[in-house]
């Protein structure tokens, strides 16, 4: 069964955060991809808070979730709407709401970085297991301090600062029978999941053009590249190497010359899958479980519904950096910068409901324009009678 790896990353977060600030983890769960919980939940994470528990510590345990999430997919949203009555519940407990919210993201964010290793081995077992208890998340956050990290990004390890030179996509699609010409008429169909247990295994994958192994411009072993399941999708995005070849690919991929993606697929049993006709013609292979070492930046795919596209300078770790309720007031996704900096006002200002913040914030400007309209109305009033004083 699959599972939404960035949900997995999610809960993980929230679990390790508790953790790393001295909480008490209880449980993480993420359901698979079309199945969801009672509340019609994706993932849940489950802690206690000791007494005492500060204010921004519980904040930031709070938004540790959307904060990883967004770092490990930038497309994703975090959801922080969802996540600002949460928020403001804690943080009009104390004196400066506003303050103790930037505290308490700011702590999210130090905590994510020292535990980036420690939350991809947690989302990796979520993703294979579907949830895991407190005793294991100390576990592995013991086994990541204690292992040197190679930084691999087969499930998804933070990429480094990039010169620029960074595109983003989707590898190949899970559910969708394919073919071209170049196949000779033979029909492929990954089934969901299928590379599952290959991205979880932290494997080296190559991105290139064309499939030419000279062409190699990123890589997972130098943690260059990222790759990761995203519901019915095969994610990836990478630093390409400042040389002629990753410059002329990132150039191409801007102007759009090249815009989909194919990998070089590798079947290792012949249980691993099976066959049958796609039409009276063409035979298809449908893959229950496989491996592939490089993604190539191509013209034409075979699979269709791949994509990839060129991110300006600095997108990437913009949206990590600023996200919304805090800082910048930007919410990344599907917001204009003032809705967002308008859910941060409402944070600050004690309301936990948007709405209600902005139908009391034209209150306010209406009353405003009313007293500002009487005022400039007497000074009217006075000058007429200055002038009359003067005339007479």
């Amino acid at each position: 069964m699959t599972r939404d790896f960035a949900v997995c990353v999610h809960e993980a977060a929230h679990v390790v955060t508790a953790t790393a600030l001295g909480q008490t983890p209880t449980e993480a769960t993420v359901w698979p991809i079309g199945k969801c919980s009672s509340k019609g939940e994706q993932g849940l994470a489950r802690y206690r808070y000791v007494a005492g528990c500060p204010a921004r510590t519980k904040i930031a345990i709070t938004t540790a979730g959307p904060l990883a999430k967004l770092r490990f997919d930038p497309a994703s949203d975090p959801g922080w709407t969802s996540y600002a009555p949460r928020i403001a519940q804690v943080a009009n407990e104390t004196d400066d709401a506003h303050a103790e919210t930037k505290a308490g993201c700011e702590l999210a964010r130090r905590t994510i970085d020292e535990q980036w290793s420690a939350i991809m081995l947690v989302a990796n077992e979520l993703a294979a297991t579907g949830t895991i208890d407190g005793a294991r998340v100390k576990q592995l956050i013991q086994q990541a301090a204690a292992t040197p990290q190679v930084n691999r990004a087969g499930a998804g390890s933070l990429l480094p600062e990039s010169d620029g030179l960074t595109i983003t996509g989707v590898a190949t699609v899970y559910s969708r029978p394919t073919w071209d010409s170049a196949m000779r008429g033979l029909a492929i169909k990954f089934l969901p999941g299928a590379f599952s247990e290959f991205i979880a295994s932290q494997p080296d994958i190559a991105l290139q053009a064309f499939h030419d192994s000279t062409s190699v411009v990123a890589r997972t072993l130098n943690g260059s590249v990222q790759v990761w399941e995203s519901g019915p999708t095969v994610n990836f995005t990478a630093n390409l190497i400042d040389t002629s070849d990753g410059r002329s690919l990132y150039e191409k991929v801007k102007a759009g010359l090249l815009d989909e993606c194919s990998i070089g697929l590798k079947i290792e049993n012949e249980d691993d899958a099976e066959w049958s006709m796609l039409d009276k013609e063409t035979p298809l292979m449908t893959v229950k479980r496989g491996s592939f070492d490089e993604v190539s930046i191509v013209r034409s795919g075979a699979m269709k519904g791949t994509t990839v596209r060129a991110l300006r300078a600095g997108e990437r770790q913009q949206q990590y950096s600023q996200p919304a309720v805090v800082l910048t007031g930007r919410i990344t996704t599907g917001k204009t910068v003032k809705e967002n900096e308008q859910i941060l006002e409402a944070l600050a200002a004690g309301f936990s409901d948007v709405n209600e913040y902005r139908r009391q914030s034209q209150l306010a400007a209406a009353m405003r324009e009313v007293q500002l309209g009487r005022i400039a109305d007497e000074i009217a009033a006075y000058r007429e009678q200055v002038l009359r004083r003067s005339i007479a």
